[in-house]
């Protein structure tokens, strides 16, 4: 019911992507961010849970069924947000996504939602969507934040993806 209140999918246009196509389940897209809220309703039904994992710890991948799961740091919900901005679902309860049918995978890179994040666990988690097939990845940070022998990590990711990214 609040799809009339997002002014910014009026400004990308997205009723008139909307009006070709919702997005496929065969689409996964890695969420890189502070994580996922797994019970909010937008979400819950394109969740990933099987590809979502937390590398905030230093790169080293937390494959724990809570590890992925968003927390409220400095910006809140910043992963919650960027996910639903993405992929909330046309469910009649919240808002609706960019690609409300497609689904999504939590890959934390960071607790706090800060700009700087886990720099030594970004690498792993550019590498974790490319290596289980999604496609499609979103982060707010990128090689430019990490040391030089991260960014080819990144980069090689990079090249087996879709990106979109803030800088």
């Amino acid at each position: 019911p609040r799809e009339p209140e997002q002014w910014d999918m009026s400004q990308i246009k997205a009723d008139q992507a909307h009006a070709v196509t919702d997005g496929s389940r065969n689409v996964l897209v890695g969420v890189l961010d502070t994580g996922i809220a797994p019970e909010h309703p937008d979400l819950k039904p394109n969740i990933d849970v099987t590809n979502s994992v937390n590398c905030a710890d230093a790169g080293r991948p937390d494959l724990s069924p809570t590890g992925w799961h968003d927390s409220k740091g400095v910006s809140g919900y910043h992963g919650t947000h960027v996910a639903g901005t993405i992929a909330a679902a046309r469910n009649g309860i919240g808002i609706v996504g960019v690609a409300p049918n497609v689904r999504i995978a939590s890959v934390k890179v960071t607790c706090t939602g800060s700009e700087s994040g886990s720099r030594r666990g970004t690498p792993t988690a550019w590498q974790a969507p490319a290596r289980n097939g999604s496609p499609t990845s979103r982060a707010s940070n990128g090689p430019a934040s990490c040391p030089s022998p991260r960014r080819s990590a990144i980069r090689s990711a990079w090249s087996r993806l879709a990106v979109s990214m803030r800088t």
